[in-house]
């Protein structure tokens, strides 16, 4: 009798304490991870912070950590536990056994008081240890769920939300991608490749913070696409580029390249036609490029019908067999290029009109229509002046046009108490020419005369402030910049 028994019979009543400390420090470090998310995801409300998902996830993160830490440095006693089954109503019995068990020599009495213990532990039933659930952690952390729920309905006035802007466009692009697995049009590989492009785009465009990283973001699936077809179509780019190579091979390459049967085949037939009047270092020139080409093809019938065609070439001929059995390999792997190229440019198309969606915003009209000129011109009182204005340009719906006039000398804007009064100024035949109408904006002072440089430097002043204080296209800027350094008087 020693006291492995005792622990052995306490074994199951620790287990449960175990559980329970383990749920409390649970409950602790995931409110308390949750409750820094909540803190930053509500300071994100008014300031872009940059990965806030991961530096929330981080936290709770941290939070899961401590809760190990802790559970493994506050690891229930055995001592912990006796005191606990005496709390069951056992008399201190178990507490006073693990005492006693301790030492080496016990009296009568002592032992007595053991074997009642380990009798005792034996008859009760630790199932009557009642489970105490964290419930104040636990209300704690419905609270804060509840909360970091709810600040996701409001947005940041300071960030843009691309995703929302190209919702359709996105679900428009994913309903391709499985048509394209439905019509099989895809391996099963790049079909997956292909959906998880997609949901990573959609997280991409979820935490891209302006419309700008949103187009980048788009632009650069597009190019991720792309290199999914080329990966797909790498066994018929393979052979196209080795064919290239070869004059002799070049009306096939070319064919390739069109995706055209019909002249693979012509070209195939006058291959086979002018193997006779080829030389035998062509010939095998020939046959090592085909090999070549062979050993880097994934796809066992056209490589089949390549090494075969280039153990004949090699030889001298070609036969009416081998020429119909490498069409056939071809024109599977054209069609299958075809389809593939089929289902990236359907949902790249999709991806394009989001970008595009996202570039006007603002933007203009298709071809320049619907968008608005602002003109401004002034010119010389003897009519030599002229000037355009006017002029706009965009894509999407609105838009806003730049137009200056070039003049020589001044002009009295004449407009008595009136800024900004839109005036013509309808000039007369002279020696010098026949002038031109044109449209002025001046800001109309009594009786002044207002100087070219003065003016010109206010407009264009006004309308970069314009340009720093609006959304434009990625790259607009310093074109618009360029162009109005170009028209400095």
């Amino acid at each position: 009798m020693d006291r492995k028994d005792l622990l052995r019979l306490l074994k199951p009543l620790r287990q449960r304490r175990n559980r329970e400390q383990w749920l409390i420090f649970l409950s602790q470090g995931v409110w308390m991870g949750l409750g820094c998310g909540v803190l930053l995801r509500a300071a994100g409300k008014v300031f872009v912070i940059d990965q806030e998902g991961r530096w929330i996830a981080l936290f709770l993160l941290a939070g899961l950590c401590s809760a190990v830490i802790r559970k493994w440095k506050n690891r229930e006693s055995w001592f912990a536990t006796a005191q606990c089954a005496d709390g069951l109503g056992l008399s201190e019995r178990m507490i006073t056994a693990y005492e006693l068990l301790g030492k080496e020599q016990r009296t009568p009495l002592e032992k007595a008081a053991v074997e009642d213990a380990l009798e005792t532990a034996q008859k009760t039933d630790w199932k009557q240890y009642r489970f105490h659930w964290p419930k104040r952690e636990w209300k704690l952390l419905l609270v804060l769920l509840a909360a970091f729920f709810l600040l996701g309905f409001i947005k940041n006035p300071h960030r843009d939300y691309p995703l929302e802007q190209v919702q359709l466009e996105v679900k428009q692009a994913e309903e391709a991608a499985e048509q394209s697995r439905e019509k099989e049009l895809l391996s099963p590989k790049a079909q997956e490749s292909l959906k998880k492009t997609l949901s990573s785009l959609k997280k991409e465009l979820k935490q891209s913070k302006t419309m700008e990283e949103g187009v980048r973001t788009l632009e650069e699936t597009q190019a991720r696409l792309k290199e999914l077809e080329k990966q797909e179509n790498k066994d018929l780019l393979s052979l196209q580029e080795a064919m290239a190579g070869q004059e002799a091979l070049s009306q096939m390459a070319q064919a390739l390249l069109q995706k055209n049967t019909t002249s693979l085949s012509a070209a195939l037939d006058s291959l086979a036609e002018s193997l006779s009047s080829m030389s035998e270092e062509e010939r095998e020139a020939l046959a090592k490029a085909l090999e070549e080409a062979a050993s880097e093809m994934e796809e066992g019938d056209l490589q089949e019908a390549l090494l075969q065609a280039a153990g004949e070439i090699a030889k001298g001929s070609l036969s009416v067999g081998a020429v119909h059995k490498l069409q056939g390999a071809m024109a599977n792997a054209i069609e299958q290029a075809s389809k593939t190229q089929a289902a990236i440019s359907a949902v790249n198309q999709q991806l394009k009109s989001a970008a595009q969606k996202l570039q006007g915003q603002p933007g203009s009209g298709p071809n320049g229509t619907g968008g608005e000129g602002e003109g401004q011109g002034e010119g010389n009182g003897n009519g030599t002046g002229g000037g355009t204005g006017g002029q706009g340009n965009g894509s999407g719906g609105q838009g806003r046009g730049f137009g200056s006039g070039k003049v020589f000398g001044e002009e009295n804007a004449e407009a008595a108490n009136k800024a900004g009064y839109e005036t013509q100024l309808q000039g007369t035949d002279t020696q010098q020419g026949k002038s031109q109408t044109i449209s002025a904006q001046i800001t109309g002072q009594d009786g002044k005369q207002v100087s070219l440089e003065e003016v010109f430097g206010q407009y264009e002043a006004q309308q970069l402030t314009r340009l720093e204080e609006s959304t434009v296209p990625y790259g607009l800027k310093e074109m618009v910049e360029t162009y109005f350094s170009t028209l400095e008087p």
